[in-house]
Parts: structure tokens; sequence; C-alpha cells
């Protein structure tokens, strides 16, 4: 019996959890801060590809420009072939 009942305290303490009463304020806080979080590192990286994009962007429009400018210059004459 002894084995039992220590076998009772231990799972109660390893799973109090399961032997307490709904706090809903806890719970609702939890829920609204992992919302905040979750919609935060969207918003970061909705924010990150929109600045990547705007730096391939300006990457091409640089690299369109630099070649196809002025075709007559010499340098640029000599990587077009």
């Amino acid at each position: 019996m002894e084995g039992k009942l220590l076998a009772t305290r231990l799972f109660r303490m390893m799973n109090f959890e399961l032997f307490m009463q709904k706090n809903y304020f806890v719970m609702g806080v939890g829920v609204v801060t992992m919302a905040g979080v979750v919609g935060y590192f969207a918003y970061d990286n909705h924010k990150v590809k929109v600045e990547q994009e705007k730096i391939k962007q300006a990457y091409r429009r640089k690299l369109n420009e630099g070649i196809w400018s002025d075709p007559g210059s010499g340098a640029q004459q000599d990587e077009l072939g």
C-alpha cells in the first residue's frame, strides 16, 4: 500500500496541471503573447523579404544601366565582345 501512495503522490507532483483548476486569465495572456510573437515573426519576415527584393531590383537596374547604357565605351565594349 505504501508503494501505491508514493506513486500516486509522485504522479500528482509530476503532473500537477491535471489536478489544478483552469485559470482562464493565464491562458488568455499566454494566447495573446504567443499570437503577438507569431505576428511579429511574420511581420519581420515580410519586411526582410521586401528589403531583399528592393536590393535585387536595385542591383538589376544598376547592372542593366552599366552594361547597356553606353555600349560605345572601351571597357564595356570589351565585355560585350
